[in-house]
């Protein structure tokens, strides 16, 4: 069975084709482009001077300018912090061996193996630097401005740097892993509210997340995409530095808190919603500024990996639809991810018998 159709947004400069096939009940096939894709010729070399970027190509080029910006300033940190004898070795190499891990991992499950030692020895050498490159990049952040927030903030540090020495039944871990797992499930409406409640009561709105069309075809690559999400422990950092900066340029609380949120919600809350879009995403990051100020790194990053999860998988109750196992796969991993959270943080004993010391 192969269906297509026709949208055009308002805002958007171009109608969107949605192409999408099925073969016994699951689908096979998903593609969204442009209508009237344009075939032209792909020119080489530099592009020339008076062809208009594309927003896609706009967006990717700021992200990569931040990302090398980032990259070059940690560089110089961490080797001033390295020099005075103040970043955290160990710290850093778990944390970019971790990063490495679920890298290596993804590239496992999503990747298409062929059955070519040349084929196939491309796909590991492209996995393994990506892979690398990423992993050294949050490394070195780490390593460049741990001690600035172990200075500054040293209770957001607590939970996190337990979980990195391998103490995965401490209380105190899972604790935050509950808490940030629930306000990262109810992130979730609100986020569906600004794309499915705003376009009808206050106009168009574009949306925040798009379910993956990787997450539709089921099996490796469900768990492709639940290992990939685990980079949300990068992000939940990059936003606790700019938090840290802006507390160390405003000093007190009353402007750097505020200021926070105005931040995050001018540049993310721009949906074209109208207030109650604003609203709603200044609630979400006063709830991100809560989790920062009262738990630490480790509730934030289970809160971007809950709301990452539920916003990219389908989520449905309708057992004959055919991403049903999708469905189910999600609410799952957030349904382990609470258990394990309650009973960890609730219990002096571990999950398999053995006694745990007490705080």
């Amino acid at each position: 069975c192969r269906i297509a159709w026709k949208r055009a947004h308002p805002k958007a400069e171009d109608a969107v084709l949605v192409e999408a096939a099925s073969h016994l009940g699951r689908p096979v096939y998903f593609r969204a482009g442009e209508a009237s894709p344009k075939h032209e010729r792909i020119p080489l070399g530099i592009p020339p001077s008076d062809r208009t970027p594309s927003k896609a190509e706009e967006g990717r080029a700021v992200d990569w300018t931040l990302c090398l910006i980032v990259l070059v300033a940690s560089a110089f940190v961490a080797r001033r912090s390295l020099r005075l004898g103040r970043s955290d070795r160990k710290g850093a190499f778990r944390f970019g061996l971790f990063v490495l891990s679920f890298n290596l991992l993804t590239w496992l499950f999503e990747a298409s193996h062929v059955p070519f030692f040349a084929g196939e020895l491309a796909l590991a050498l492209s996995g393994l630097l990506y892979a690398v490159f990423f992993a050294t990049y949050m490394g070195l952040m780490y390593l460049a401005f741990e001690p600035y927030v172990r200075r500054s903030w040293p209770t957001s540090l607590i939970s996190w740097n337990r979980f990195l020495t391998g103490q995965f039944r401490d209380p105190l871990v899972g604790r935050d892993l509950l808490l940030g797992v629930t306000v990262g499930v109810w992130c979730w409406p609100v986020l569906r509210l600004l794309t499915v409640l705003a376009p009808d009561w206050l106009g168009p709105a574009q949306p925040v997340w798009r379910t993956l069309p990787s997450t539709l075809l089921g099996g490796r690559h469900l768990v492709a995409v639940s290992l990939f999400f685990l980079c949300s422990v990068g992000v939940a950092l990059l936003f606790l530095l700019i938090l840290l900066l802006l507390r160390m340029l405003l000093r007190k609380w009353w402007l750097w808190a505020p200021t926070f949120v105005l931040l995050g919600t001018a540049a993310y809350g721009s949906f074209g919603g109208g207030p109650l879009a604003a609203w709603a995403t200044a609630a979400l990051w006063t709830s991100l500024l809560l989790l920062y100020t009262r738990l630490g790194l480790l509730a934030v990053s289970a809160c971007f990996y809950a709301s990452y999860t539920l916003n990219s998988f389908p989520i449905t109750s309708d057992w004959d639809a055919p991403y049903w196992g999708s469905s189910l796969y999600a609410l799952t991993v957030m349904a382990a991810l609470g258990v394990y959270g309650f009973y960890t943080s609730t219990t002096d004993r571990a999950l398999f018998g053995n006694r745990l010391t007490r705080l």
